[in-house]
């Protein structure tokens, strides 16, 4: 009897991809590529003429999980040349042996202790079943039964408050993503934490009215993925854009580097052997504490329109991958003050909320007196060099 594609990917998580006798990874990745080496082999033979196929075994039973196991080619072939000195017994203890030791090989959980100075995503609904299931409650703002952060409103600090405070009081059990070294189906389910890791973004929205303006019904429907590959595994994590807190945490989640460093926790959700992934629920992200968070903080509220003349010239070195040059068009003046600007050493340029003003430069001090200046992903700071104005920090053109 055949053994079923639902039993073959059991046998491939169950064994972690490797073969039970030398343990040895099973995929191989050529150019971007994987490919499976091992061979499930059958401990009482799939039939009577089989090596140690003599046996009382129902033929059905003998393509269930409990009979087989993953092997090496070449451990494969010597089992079965050989069924006098690897006997049903001797395979089932070396089977059972092997299982005992990957076992030991998962990580260990233990209490998360959070490092999130600022909360980027809340999955509400995730959360909400996790505290149920776990027996802790979240006291939330009897008005804030939602379908999204964005129906919050103004309630959403008290709101994000709420879940920050609840867990940092929990006692939440997870394993660390630094200790996960391999993919294996006993992490499904699981909780999965890590602090300051650096994560691809891919498909996630610019700012709130990117997604909840948007009118391309396949845009709604579309999952953005944060993915970070770890040892021999990449770990995908689903993003759902109604749980990302505020216009700031749009902002972070989309960096111009395509890079994004976090914190948080998540919950394994399937494996997959052939690709070499763990796929993920993200529950909480946010930034880690540190020096790097001072800075993407200070980036962010420069494009919102809240940053001061302090802040504007603390950003002077912070650096930029793009070597971007604003030309200047003859004298370039404040779009609200009319000053020019040819002694400014800082000049921030950007589409103007105002519609009347449209696209414009700004000089620090109106920058930093006016409150909601710049569309979100459309403001830049440029620093004076000489004659020019090289792009030293914000979101530059796509």
């Amino acid at each position: 009897m055949s053994i079923s594609v639902r039993t073959q990917k059991h046998i491939w998580g169950l064994f972690a991809g490797r073969c039970a006798i030398c343990r040895e990874h099973l995929v191989h990745n050529e150019v971007g590529r994987n490919s499976l080496l091992g061979e499930i082999a059958h401990i009482v033979g799939d039939k009577p003429g089989a090596a140690r196929g003599r046996h009382a075994m129902a033929a059905e039973e003998r393509s269930l999980p409990d009979n087989l196991m993953l092997l090496c080619h070449a451990h494969h072939k010597l089992i079965d040349d050989n069924p006098a000195s690897y006997t049903i017994e001797t395979l089932h203890g070396i089977r059972q042996h092997f299982l005992s030791w990957l076992s030991k090989q998962l990580a260990e959980r233990a209490g998360w202790a959070t490092t999130i100075s600022q909360y980027l995503y809340i999955n509400v609904p995730r959360l909400d079943e996790f505290s149920a299931l776990s027996g802790f409650n979240i006291q939330r703002p009897p008005e804030t039964d939602i379908k999204s952060l964005h129906e919050a409103g103004r309630s959403i600090f008290s709101f994000m408050q709420c879940y920050r405070e609840a867990f940092e009081n929990a006692h939440v059990m997870s394993a660390n993503l630094a200790d996960v070294s391999f993919v294996h189906e006993e992490y499904i389910g699981q909780l999965v934490a890590f602090d300051a890791w650096a994560f691809r973004s891919e498909g996630l929205p610019y700012d709130r009215d990117d997604y909840f303006g948007s009118i391309d019904p396949i845009a709604k429907t579309r999952r953005p993925i944060l993915s970070t590959k770890q040892r021999d595994f990449t770990l995908s994590i689903a993003v759902d854009s109604r749980w990302i807190t505020t216009n700031t945490a749009y902002l972070l989640f989309t960096p111009q580097s395509g890079s994004v460093v976090l914190s948080g926790i998540v919950r394994i959700t399937s494996v997959d052997y052939s690709l070499q992934t763990m796929s993920a629920t993200a529950l909480i992200l946010g930034v880690p504490s540190g020096e790097s968070v001072r800075r993407s903080s200070q980036i962010s509220s420069l494009i919102e329109g809240n940053a001061s003349l302090s802040t504007l010239c603390s950003l002077a070195d912070v650096g930029s991958e793009d070597d971007q040059e604003l030309e200047e068009e003859g004298r370039l003046r404040c779009g609200v003050c009319n000053k020019d600007m040819i002694q400014e050493e800082y000049i921030v340029y950007g589409n103007f909320s105002d519609e009347e003003l449209g696209w414009g430069a700004l000089c620090a001090a109106c920058m930093s007196n006016r409150e909601g200046h710049f569309k979100i992903r459309h403001g830049k700071l440029f620093k004076r060099d000489g004659t020019s104005l090289t792009f030293i920090a914000g979101i530059p053109d796509e």
